[in-house]
């Protein structure tokens, strides 16, 4: 029997009601709607910590208060000791390094003032002179932020194109990598 293919999707604030397959009426996810029907969910599961990089954390290791002592048992280092390619392309939201972690490939985005200078993604935007102006009123300069911002709650249209959004940024990268693999 042929090793099954293993992907783990995270998203943060998505709830679980607003997929495509999940009957959403409203919502189209057609490439998360067929991993889905071909795929295992996890319909039951809670997760044991509200804030993302805990929950992450516990979902790497195995519970949330996990140190670098336990970078051997993390779900990307037991993966490749089973001889699978493992890939972080996204969020980490921790200082620890993919590497230890496991993952062989790194394309990565942070949010939080202190890691975000240093990721994949905001490097790549200023080498092309762009900066996500709502994600640095949102993340780093809310002192700053214009009163449309405030009223809006930060739901406002993008300064930046479709093709530097991070979201496009992660998907091309996340398809480039499972095209290769």
């Amino acid at each position: 029997m042929p090793r099954p293919n293993i992907i783990l999707i995270t998203a943060p604030g998505l709830r679980h009601d607003c997929l495509g397959f999940a009957a959403n009426p409203d919502v189209r996810t057609p490439n998360i709607d067929a991993l889905a029907a071909h795929g295992i969910r996890f319909e039951q599961a809670i997760t044991p910590a509200a804030d993302p990089v805990r929950a992450r954390l516990n979902l790497l290791y195995g519970h949330p208060d996990a140190s670098p002592l336990h970078h051997f048992a993390a779900l990307p280092n037991q993966l490749r000791q089973a001889r699978y390619d493992t890939a972080l392309i996204g969020i980490l939201g921790a200082e620890t390094s993919p590497a230890a972690l496991g993952f062989e490939t790194v394309h990565r985005v942070e949010q939080t003032p202190l890691l975000r200078d240093a990721d994949d993604y905001h490097r790549w935007l200023g080498k092309r002179g762009l900066v996500d102006r709502i994600e640095v009123w949102d993340r780093v300069r809310r002192d700053e932020a214009p009163e449309a911002y405030w009223r809006s709650f930060g739901a406002m249209r993008s300064n930046l194109g479709e093709r530097h959004h991070v979201t496009t940024w992660i998907g091309s990268r996340a398809v480039r990598y499972l095209q290769r693999v």
